[in-house]
């Protein structure tokens, strides 16, 4: 079984940032390797793990990143 990967990142088009959060909501990524801009971008409250490579400037920032908010 092959695994969806998406990658947003800041240098994406809005059309490439739009077909990674589209592909994550509908299943067809599975696993997302994200910078912060997608902090923002879409509701992650159904995200099972988040791992993040540094720490959150702020506990706000946290919250959101981790799908806590």
């Amino acid at each position: 079984m092959a695994i969806g990967l998406g990658v947003h990142r800041a240098g994406l088009t809005i059309e490439e940032r739009h077909e990674v959060e589209d592909g994550f909501r509908e299943g067809r990524y599975l696993v997302l390797l994200t910078t912060p801009t997608l902090e923002m971008g879409i509701d992650v409250g159904d995200v099972d793990v988040a791992v993040m490579a540094t720490i959150p400037p702020s506990y706000s920032k946290y919250l959101q990143r981790s799908g806590s908010w």
